[in-house]
């Protein structure tokens, strides 16, 4: 499979559950299967996020030395993580419990600050993706 298929979302789908359960600390069926749905909500709310912009619209990227190629590449930079589903979450766990509703807060994106692109690593960027 690895001949043909790539495997790195899969192997980052693996790392990240493990910081909402960790192979060090035991758990129980139930806690075990809460942790994973929670992780899944995480997941599934932040699969699909772009590449990041400046603020004068370019595509954002990051230096990184590649070991193998022995040189520097650029590696896109993705928008940040959210939570918003936790929030949703507990606020309609509170309204079931107490029978209140609660306002919803909006929410306002956070602004990138600008990168200068380097126009010769762009040009030799390799990419995995």
């Amino acid at each position: 499979m690895t001949l043909f298929k790539h495997t790195g979302s899969l192997e980052v789908y693996h790392n990240v559950i493990l910081k909402f359960a960790p192979k060090r600390l035991h758990f129980t069926c139930d806690t075990m299967l809460a942790r994973t749905k929670l992780y899944v909500l995480d997941h599934n709310e932040n699969v699909g996020r772009f590449q990041a912009v400046t603020q004068a619209g370019v595509l954002r990227y990051k230096k990184s030395y590649s070991r193998s190629a022995k040189e520097w590449i650029l590696k896109s930079v993705y928008e940040k993580r959210t939570n918003h589903y936790a929030r949703e979450l507990l606020r309609r766990t509170a309204e079931n419990r107490t029978g209140i509703n609660f306002p919803r807060r909006s929410v306002h994106p956070v602004s990138i600050e600008p990168a200068s692109p380097c126009e010769e690593l762009l040009s030799k960027r390799c990419s995995r993706t």
